[in-house]
């Protein structure tokens, strides 16, 4: 394997890599907001019960 196609291969490894990266980074970042929207939600559920239940 001559020096320009190892490079490619390495690059195209390396683009991989980052497309992968990427991927784990948005869901991770959907999980995140799916877990504030549910915790939010909690909190004014917490509320609402504590409301009927003392006034």
């Amino acid at each position: 394997m001559d020096d320009i196609t190892a490079l490619h291969a390495a690059l195209a490894a390396a683009e991989t890599r980052a497309r992968a990266a990427e991927t784990r980074a948005t869901d991770a970042e959907a999980r995140a907001v799916s877990a504030e929207a549910q915790i939010t939600h909690l909190k004014h559920l917490i509320a609402r019960m504590r409301q009927d239940r003392f006034g």
